[in-house]
């Protein structure tokens, strides 16, 4: 069932126009013309006297200016464009499967003139003359509420209506807009605007759009909320029945008009009696008789009073006429295959009006619904196979299965013997049918196939191996279709394994640099093929850039470690070991910095063990500044760190580290040498914990000098696990163990000078390094040199 585009027929006008015979005839004058695109009879676009710059594109892409319904299946996405050439508005066909039509002929390209028609898909685009201006004034008469049956004039330019006090025409509704809509007289008529009201507003039942004006015709309906108004056109002539005559002239009248009857009914037929039989032939389908019938009637007596009844029917004859051939045509059409041609005879006569197919009440309707059913079929079979066609891989599964669905349910309307006309595109129908299930089968297996994408994220070759089975069978379109979805998903799987190299690399806690790493993932318009492909390669991208952050963010906390002595060749550091060492320790307790003289607070190197294990002034401020938390600021204005501060910050760098290694979504970082490292910092938490509890229990020996130093050492290295209670505790232990020292400090003023020693070398045996009690009798001992 193919569907070409175009002809090779040039249109006279298009001749002219390479031709150059437009310049050779004289520059003519341009006239100012009306467009508007009709759909089923109801205006879609209407546009008066066009700007030359602006090109209009028709078609049922949303890109397009005017566009066309969807339930248009014989237009095309871009079907025709109207733009200037030479000074004078073109009609040009832009690459459409189904072409344009003029006066039933296929024409690539033609200049507008005023009364053109154009089949455009299953539309019409109608061009019409802008009529000159003349001093004409438009009204809106009530058709309800209390003002019905009254008259507004629109005697301005414009007139604005709406709820605001100060419209043109103010409607009190709470469901009218403070500026709802704005009447243009304009000189080819009056048009109506919708200014973005809140509820719309409506012409003969259709909502305007905001972006577009309506040109008003008379007797149309504009409703406003729950009022409704006739537009009265002033540029036609309304006239209102005159009731009183004069009696006497009446009377005559009558008199001579009844002998005049009665004389001439005997001689021939009356106009009503030759109107009937114009009604009879037209019943019959003989519209030439009919229109005979119609003339003579004209001759007739009694035809001043049919004029209205002559005119309508004179009017309907055209149109049955109409119908009733184009009906024929489209028979043929079909009967022949033609169905390019068979789409555009059902699209001119298949209108909503049921009285289209008036000429009488038998035959005539069933003809119109024949005619419905025929073109129902052959819209679906045309979209069916443009679908099936598609070249763009977008095949739907709904759209296919409707498109089957709708050609079997008109396939059981015609279970018996069909219309000869139908015969072919029943045919075609269930070949198409037979194809769409087909395909169908196959999108279905293609489907199911790609929803295993996320659960086999990381095997995607199995994924593969079975869309290469499927392809192997497939009719073309679907080989292709399965081969563009097997592209990104190649490449996904590579860089998927890319993604893996680099988690672990980072596991093994190798740093490349960001620059360094690049994926490989498939384009974005290379996955919209499917929405598995494409959520598996937003996946692969977030897997991706979330590992350069891990990575990213590991590396300053490795460096922290590393730098506080945790390194895969030192599992335990020195600032952690000193801690454990018997001899130190022994010591740190008996504070041999006493031993040496005092210290200056600008010393670069640690004066003892003690110094360089806690720090004379820094371990002591901290002890007198409890039960505060520990300030860091207390050691910063000394030149060298004690290893209790190399160890804090050991401890909290394992804090940040174990954090981070922690959460939930990085569970897949353990294993390799961060599993390592994570238990490293486990065992250096349990030495730690370990040495915490020692210090709060010390021997039960130990001098009160050690004791306090055991209780500051545990609250130091294990604030989180230290109790308010154990602090307070510490620090009354703390104040008590200093009031003797501070009581003979006192005593040392007044005393005699070998009380003075005596009190001197009981302080520095007791005290502790850093205490202002302590360091006064150190600066007076006296060292040897």
């Amino acid at each position: 069932m193919g569907v070409t585009n175009g002809s090779n027929g040039r249109s006279p006008e298009r001749k002219d126009i390479e031709k150059g015979s437009f310049f050779r005839r004289g520059k003519k004058k341009t006239e100012r013309l009306n467009i508007r695109l009709e759909f089923e009879r109801k205006v879609l676009y209407e546009i008066s006297d066009p700007s030359p710059t602006d090109a209009i594109t028709i078609g049922r892409s949303s890109e397009c200016t005017w566009v066309i319904p969807r339930e248009d299946g014989v237009a095309s996405g871009h079907h025709a464009v109207i733009l200037t050439r030479n000074g004078r508005l073109c009609l040009r066909d832009t690459g459409s499967r189904n072409g344009i039509f003029y006066k039933a002929k296929k024409i690539q390209e033609k200049y507008l003139a005023p009364d053109d028609q154009f089949s455009i898909g299953n539309c019409t685009l109608v061009v019409e003359r802008i009529r000159s201006v003349r001093t004409i004034s438009h009204e809106l008469m009530f058709l309800n509420t209390d003002r019905k049956g009254e008259s507004v004039k629109l005697d301005k330019e414009k007139i604005l209506v709406g709820s605001a006090p100060g419209c043109d025409l103010v409607i009190g509704e709470q469901l009218v807009s403070q500026k709802h809509a704005e009447f243009n007289s304009k000189a080819d008529g009056c048009w109506l605007k919708d200014l973005g009201s809140k509820n719309g507003t409506f012409v003969n039942g259709t909502k305007l759009s905001s972006a577009t004006e309506r040109l008003l015709a008379d007797d149309d309906v504009v409703s406003i909320s729950f009022v409704d108004f006739k537009f009265v056109d002033g540029r036609i002539e309304h006239s209102k029945v005159r009731i009183w005559y004069s009696l006497g002239i009446v009377a005559v009248t009558i008199f001579v008009a009844l002998a005049l009857n009665w004389v001439w009914r005997g001689v021939k037929p009356s106009s009503d009696d030759c109107l009937e039989t114009a009604r009879n032939e037209a019943a019959a389908a003989r519209f030439d008789r009919a229109r005979e019938a119609l003339k003579e009637s004209r001759t007739r007596r009694g035809a001043e009073t049919g004029e209205v009844a002559y005119n309508e029917l004179e009017s309907s004859l055209a149109m049955w006429e109409k119908i009733y051939a184009g009906w024929g045509k489209a028979k043929s059409a079909l009967k022949s295959g033609n169905w390019i041609e068979a789409s555009h005879q059902l699209g001119m006569i298949t209108d909503g009006d049921p009285n289209l197919w008036g000429w009488n009440d038998t035959s005539a309707p069933v003809m119109r619904q024949e005619a419905f059913t025929a073109k129902k079929l052959l819209d679906t079979c045309l979209r069916a196979e443009t679908v099936i066609r598609d070249d763009r891989n977008r095949k739907n599964l709904a759209e296919l299965k409707l498109a089957a669905d709708t050609i079997r349910e008109m396939e059981k309307g015609f279970a018996g013997a069909p219309p000869e006309y139908l015969e072919k595109l029943l045919a075609e129908g269930l070949r198409l049918r037979g194809q769409i299930e087909e395909n169908l089968q196959y999108l279905e297996r293609l489907d199911a196939i790609l929803a295993r994408i996320e659960s086999e994220s990381d095997n995607l070759a199995v994924v593969l191996s079975d869309l290469e089975e499927l392809k192997q069978n497939a009719e073309p379109n679907i080989r292709i279709r399965i081969e563009n979805c097997m592209v990104p998903l190649a490449m996904l799987q590579r860089s998927g394994k890319e993604i893996r190299r680099a988690a672990l690399k980072v596991q093994r806690l190798e740093f490349p640099k960001p620059d360094s790493v690049k994926l490989d993932l498939p384009t974005l318009e290379q996955c919209i093929v499917n929405k598995h492909i494409a959520t598996l390669r937003k996946e692969q991208e977030r897997q991706f850039h979330y590992v350069l952050s891990v990575a990213s963010g590991i590396q300053p906390m490795i460096r922290e470690l590393e730098e506080c002595g945790l390194t895969a060749d030192t599992p335990v550091p020195d600032c952690v070991k000193v801690f454990q060492n018997p001899d130190v320790m022994a010591k740190v307790f008996a504070c041999d910095s006493f031993e040496s003289k005092m210290p200056s607070r600008l010393r670069t190197a640690p004066s003892g063990e003690y110094d360089r294990v806690l720090g004379i002034e820094g371990f002591f401020e901290f002890m007198y500044s409890l039960p505060a938390p520990y300030d860091p600021s207390t050691y910063a204005e000394f030149q060298f760190r004690p290893e209790i501060i190399r160890f804090r910050r050991l401890l909290a760098a394992i804090r940040t580290f174990r954090t981070f290694a922690d959460q939930e979504q990085n569970a897949w970082l353990h294993s390799g040498a961060f599993l390592e490292l994570y238990e490293n910092t486990g065992e250096i938490l349990k030495l730690r914990d370990g040495l915490a509890a020692g210090f709060r229990q010390p021997r039960a020996d130990a001098p009160g000098r050690e004791r306090i130093l055991c209780g500051a050492l545990a609250i130091f290295l294990d604030e989180e696990g230290t109790s308010d209670e154990q602090r307070e505790a510490f620090v009354r232990e703390f104040k008590m163990y200093r009031l003797p020292l501070i009581q003979l400090n006192r005593e040392y003023n007044t005393a005699a000078d070998e009380r003075k020693i005596e009190i001197r070398e009981s302080i520095l045996k007791q005290g502790l390094p850093g205490d202002p009690v302590s360091r006064r009798m150190w600066g007076f001992r006296k060292y040897p040199r």
